[in-house]
């Protein structure tokens, strides 16, 4: 599809894409905006739009791509939380446990009181062997919501690799009441 210099047409492809995005075009709009960051024709934040771009990425299952749109996000705005955590998921899947840690530890520095990220860096610093790490960041994630029966059993599983066999067995009956 041509995009033509007018901006009357570029708005109007941007409008499209806004409009399919809402929704759930996610394909159309994912089109429109491969076109307009391709030629940089831009008249909201790119940042913006490179956020727009991975969310139909990830909806429509085409992610190639996406951790450059993510890094590329990062570079021009650091304290974008959601590019932070979606780009820390992506590493973790890719393998590079320490670099998605990074990411999550940056993400924290800004947002300490982060639950998503607090649970999530405690789950890779149990994955890694950091258990008393694990307890610590899992504990802060249970401060802010109490009533979460995965970051009571997540923490009691690292609780186990120190041999704290009392605190374990707390956290996963805790766990069980919750959940059930």
């Amino acid at each position: 599809m041509i995009l033509k210099s007018d901006p009357a047409h570029r708005l109007a492809r941007l409008l499209h894409a806004d409009a399919q995005f809402e929704k759930g075009g996610f394909a159309a709009a994912l089109e429109d905006l491969d076109v307009l960051l391709e030629t940089r024709v831009l008249f909201s934040s790119s940042v913006e739009l490179l956020w727009k771009r991975c969310q139909c990425r990830l909806q429509t299952g085409r992610t190639e791509g996406q951790l450059r749109d993510l890094s590329d996000i990062l570079e021009e705005n650091p304290g974008h939380v959601q590019a932070r955590l979606a780009r820390s998921h992506m590493l973790e899947q890719l393998g590079q446990i320490r670099e998605s840690l990074d990411d999550l530890t940056l993400l924290l520095d800004d947002h300490p009181a982060h639950v998503e990220a607090l649970s999530h860096r405690g789950t890779l610093l149990h994955r890694t062997g950091q258990f008393e790490s694990a307890v610590g960041d899992l504990s802060r994630a249970l401060e802010l919501s109490p009533e979460s029966a995965q970051f009571y059993y997540q923490r009691g599983l690292a609780h186990v690799r120190l041999e704290d066999f009392t605190a374990a067995r707390t956290d996963v009956d805790r766990a069980i009441h919750l959940d059930s």
